[in-house]
């Protein structure tokens, strides 16, 4: 292979390297943006589907991808919206 195949070779890997530290560094800005009633309603999902694993057993197993897409449509939504926060009425 001549050298300057090898260069080009070095320098698409760069780039690509490159490229998935700014999605990276993007995606920790996105998160970092959130609201704290958001993370609170992630963290409470977290729990209660570890609590569930935990009382049944079960290993987690890898999302097929229609899981994935429904996570990605919910994570870009407002949890506040979708979470309705209930107080006991006291008599």
């Amino acid at each position: 292979m001549s050298p300057l195949m090898v260069w080009l070779q070095a320098f698409r890997h760069c780039v690509r390297r490159s490229r998935s530290v700014l999605v990276d560094l993007v995606e920790l800005l996105l998160l970092t943006t959130r609201s704290r009633s958001a993370l609170a309603a992630e963290n409470l999902f977290l729990r209660k589907q570890l609590a569930m694993f935990q009382e049944r057993s079960v290993r987690p197993h890898r999302a097929q991808d229609s899981a994935r897409w429904l996570i990605v449509v919910r994570v870009n939504t407002d949890p506040p919206e979708m979470i309705g926060v209930t107080f006991p009425l006291i008599s």
